[in-house]
């Protein structure tokens, strides 16, 4: 029972063997195959005479290019010559002064605000300080200047902002949101 196991190993074994050497053969022969036609390819393209140059690639009978440097006389081309073309001018930015609502602005009221050492002031809103109470028609008395600070700092919050100076006094500007004007958004507010 041995001799027939051993003996089936073998065939086995050889087998493989076999097969494995024509799998080979056969990745080879593939492999040359393929190369040979990569050279045969290559072949043909290398020996293809070089292609005339298009009609408008020449001027008086004499390539464009040439293996050597030549001194070009301008005076005798016949093309037509445009004008430099300068970059046009960037446009005027009304709103000069752009910040955003991060740790560098900070709000002072309802209408001041101070962005890297200067205070400035939105035209058009009176300044309402942030510990001022107010009292309605009916009595009620409301913190009316905590809830105007608030609202501006709500609307200057992580938002990018700019601003132009008005020109009245120093300081003084309109700012806006996007397309937003703040004072417009704030005087419901502060009125």
């Amino acid at each position: 029972m041995d001799a027939d196991a051993d003996d089936w190993e073998g065939r086995m074994i050889e087998t493989f063997i076999k097969d494995l050497a024509a799998m080979l053969v056969k990745v080879a022969l593939a492999v040359l195959f393929v190369l040979s036609g990569i050279q045969a390819a290559s072949a043909l393209i290398t020996m293809r005479p070089p292609m005339p140059l298009p009609g408008g690639l020449t001027e008086g009978g004499a390539a464009l290019w040439t293996a050597k440097p030549t001194r070009i006389d301008v005076s005798q081309q016949r093309y037509e010559r445009l004008p430099a073309r300068l970059p046009a001018a960037p446009p005027q930015d009304d709103y000069p002064i752009r910040m955003v609502g991060n740790g560098e602005l900070l709000v002072l009221d309802n209408a001041q605000f101070r962005w890297r050492g200067t205070t400035y002031r939105l035209d058009g809103i009176a300044p309402l300080p942030r510990k001022a109470v107010c009292q309605s028609s009916s009595g009620k008395r409301t913190a009316c200047g905590l809830h105007a600070f608030k609202a501006l700092d709500n609307a200057m919050r992580g938002k990018a902002i700019a601003c132009k100076p008005t020109g009245s006094a120093p300081g003084l500007v309109t700012c806006r949101t996007g397309n937003r004007d703040l004072a417009s958004l704030l005087r419901p507010l502060n009125g």
